[in-house]
């Protein structure tokens, strides 16, 4: 039924036409970082004969009647920091900017704000406009992301990410200013144990195309961000239009997608919805090999806004159903590994609801508030079938998560020169875990039960001053308060302008993080039945981060080199001395042992980034890392972690060329290089007497894996037609359908150690079809 109303929809819109012209209007408003509407700000279009405008006494602009394509919008007012931003005009969509800038006390150059750049140290902010153009990255801002420096996917299957030789684990997801729980559908995709992950998935719930002001960020953390150690995901909604509604379909090899957004009411309230259901059964029927495994899944995804006289409040959530099924061969003349006679189920639910308010105190004062309420289950069971054809259950997993978040801060802006901020983020996470394990020759065992309740208050202060016209400075201090452990963190940033469009940057800031639920929860079983936790008293982890950044801009080519180093200590390591055991190179795997944080880990390397963004005739964005990411476990010896790969390439480049009239041809592709990650080798004599892999725990990360290398690649039309926009476009991930290794284990069917690969050459077709009607 979904898939028929979107075709029904895409065949309607295709027929529409509402205006003689193709052209789309531009408007906004432009405010102060108080939240305050700035009048008389000139805004106007580089390189373009369309007259110049000015913002009115509510900051409102309008450039009426903008021909489709790519453009520079440039802001200037009196006293304020001008920006200059890159944009995309649709005849589908009209685009409302909501534009902020910052007060100075000097003659400043022109700030580029550009989806490759922010002020601020180790921060990218990303477009929903990157998602539609980089190759093969299916509107996830996850994906997106492994394109900058220092940025790895760990597996093809999933988006969990590796930054600067660090686990997934070490990632934090925020929207609309809360803390929320993994944000992923199919959270075990990619996995050696098929088992979930605590940050990843094979798709993310948020489709990017809902995605306004939002970054990604990898380092020199503000104040206001903690419980992380590698990144963090601080995603904004965009605002609905409240002028006139609007469309989206689109229907692809993946899924079938459609929104909806427009006007509530007459006094500027805006609506966003969008849904989404999943397809990926059709690319089976291509050719695509999955296996015997059948995946499945289906969002919704909302943001509703209502401005006030001072301020405005906004309703958000979402909510996500996945499953995957793997059927077993029941013919065993029929098995080739040992997957054939496996049946596995796993199911995910997850839903978030919140509310975010900003509420303009004076001309000098901003409150903001946002309040979400995270809910995650997920479960799995894993049967094999003897020889007998006897289905027995070997895994079986449950997890229930309910997570309540808070976030209020101040802002009191001083003057031109000096910001105060104060706030604090609240967490209370409500949890009923269970965990039990087994193999074909080793019974099912507990390995976590438990439930409880965990509180985490986060409070923070930040000072960022000007000093004179060239030095920028900010200072901060964050708190983590647990139940058990007290701890501050300072925070420290400074810039210096070079003039020239140079810039150097330094950040020093320190950050901690609680442990993972399986690991601090692991169950030991008494001959009563009754369940202790040996690792329930573990400490927080806990990271310091020095870095230094030289970046700058030659013509219409920017570039960035950035070092860092990076300091683990608290890491949780086996209390047996002697063992190599490090929570560092943990993902979702369990440890049948006691812990105490006595371990630490280094991570160090230099960054490079060329980049030349649109407008303009091509585009593209190199990036490249030299790093080390070391663990010392309880033996007391350094050694290589998991993910220390020791160098990463990428280049994503394209071009965006008018053919002819209001149709347009792109070619993007993207091209990923790095290091393979490492392995600890397997015993293959004891692997074959327990049934299952056995790894040679004595020779830790040893083994390198080969290293990856994948081309993906995008080719698209546009049609811009009165009122709609047209995108025809066809993705292929793993162009060259290289071969590239995921992991080795041992199979019990052709018992000896087997290859599991990456997944191979996937092409994805989509329609897509944006409509805008009159306005309202």
């Amino acid at each position: 039924m979904p898939v028929r109303l979107t075709v029904c929809f895409l065949f309607c819109l295709h027929h529409i036409g509402l205006a003689q012209d193709v052209c789309q209007d531009v408007r906004g408003v432009v405010r102060d970082k108080a939240g305050l509407a700035l009048t008389g700000a000139h805004v106007y279009l580089s390189d373009t004969t369309v007259s110049e405008v000015v913002t009115d006494e509510k900051g409102g602009f309008r450039l009426a009647n903008i021909s489709p394509g790519w453009y520079v919008l440039n802001v200037k007012h009196g006293g304020y920091e001008p920006v200059a931003i890159p944009i995309v005009v649709e005849a589908g969509k009209e685009l409302v900017m909501e534009i902020g800038l910052s007060e100075s006390p000097f003659e400043l150059q022109e700030i580029q704000v550009s989806g490759q750049s922010l002020p601020q140290i180790g921060a990218h902010r990303f477009t929903v406009e990157e998602t539609e153009r980089y190759a093969a990255t299916f509107y996830d801002p996850a994906r997106l992301v492994s394109s900058l420096p220092g940025v790895i996917g760990d597996n093809d299957q999933a988006n969990n990410i590796v930054i600067r030789g660090n686990s997934p684990n070490g990632l934090l997801w925020r929207l609309e200013g809360a803390d929320i729980l993994n944000p992923n559908h199919l959270e075990n995709a990619g996995t050696f144990s098929d088992r979930a992950t605590q940050n990843g998935g094979g798709v993310n719930i948020l489709s990017a195309q809902l995605l306004g002001n939002s970054a990604f960020i990898k380092g020199g953390y503000g104040a206001g961000y903690g419980n992380l150690v590698s990144g963090v995901f601080d995603m904004k909604l965009r605002k609905g239009n409240n002028e006139r509604f609007e469309l989206t379909g689109q229907l692809s090899l993946l899924g079938t997608e459609l929104a909806s957004e427009g006007p509530l009411g007459k006094k500027g309230s805006s609506y966003l919805v969008n849904y989404r259901y999943s397809t990926i059964g059709l690319l089976s029927l291509m050719g695509v090999d999955f296996g015997n495994e059948k995946t499945s899944f289906q969002d919704v995804s909302f943001h509703l806004s209502f401005p006030g006289r001072k301020g405005e409040l906004s309703v958000f959530g979402f909510a996500g159903l996945s499953d995957t099924r793997l059927e077993p061969q029941r013919d065993p003349a029929l098995w080739e590994l040992g997957r054939d006679k496996y049946e596995t189920d796993f199911s995910s639910a997850t839903s978030v609801m919140g509310l975010r308010s900003h509420l303009t105190v004076s001309n000098r004062m901003l409150l903001k508030s946002s309040a979400a309420f995270s809910y995650k289950e997920t479960g799995r069971r894993a049967f094999f079938l003897d020889t007998a054809l006897v289905s027995r259950l070997m895994q079986e997993d449950a997890s229930r998560l309910q997570k309540l978040a808070v976030h209020n801060s101040l802002s009191f802006f001083i003057n031109a020169r000096h910001t105060l901020t104060a706030g604090h983020h609240s967490a209370l996470l409500f949890f009923d875990v269970y965990f039990a394990d087994g193999a074909e020759k080793r019974p099912l065992q507990v390995v976590v039960n438990a439930a409880g309740d965990q509180l985490l208050v986060q409070p923070y202060v930040e000072w960022k001053m000007a000093l004179g016209r060239r030095i920028t400075w900010i200072a901060g201090l964050h708190g983590m308060l647990t139940e058990n452990e007290h701890r501050w963190e300072p925070r420290l940033a400074a810039a210096l302008d070079l003039g020239r469009q140079q810039r150097l940057s330094l950040a020093f800031d320190q950050t901690s993080q609680l442990q993972p639920l399986h690991i601090s929860y692991v169950t030991v079983l008494g001959t009563d039945g009754t369940g202790t936790y040996p690792n329930r008293s573990l400490g927080l982890s806990r990271y310091t981060h020095y870095s230094a950044a030289f970046s700058g801009r030659l013509s219409q080519y920017g570039y960035r080199i950035e070092a860092y180093y990076q300091q683990l200590r608290g890491i949780p390591v086996s209390t047996n001395a002697g063992t190599t055991f490090s929570a560092l190179n943990s993902l979702e795997q369990f440890i049948h042992d006691s812990l105490a944080n006595r371990g630490s880990g280094r991570n160090y390397g230099v960054e490079l980034s060329l980049e030349k963004p649109l407008p303009g005739e091509y585009y593209f964005l190199f990036s490249s890392a030299l790093y080390r990411s070391l663990y010392t476990a309880a033996d007391g010896l350094e050694r290589s972690s998991r993910y220390d790969g020791k160098y990463a390439l990428s280049l994503t480049c394209g071009r965006e060329a008018v053919r002819s009239g209001n149709r347009s041809f792109g070619i993007h592709a993207r091209i990923l290089y790095r290091g393979g990650y490492l392995e600890t080798p397997i015993d293959e004599a004891l692997s074959a007497r327990n049934g299952e892999t056995v790894y040679m725990d004595e020779l830790p990360f040893t083994r390198k894996l080969d290293d990856y290398f994948r081309v993906d690649l995008r080719i698209s039309s546009k049609k811009e037609k009165p009122s709609y926009t047209r995108i025809v476009a066809i993705d292929i991930q793993n162009l060259t359908n290289r071969k590239n290794i995921a992991y080795r284990y041992y199979d019990t069917v052709t018992g000896r150690i087997e290859t599991k690969y990456q997944l191979g050459l996937i092409p994805v077709l989509s329609l897509r079809i944006e409509f805008s009607a009159a306005k309202k």
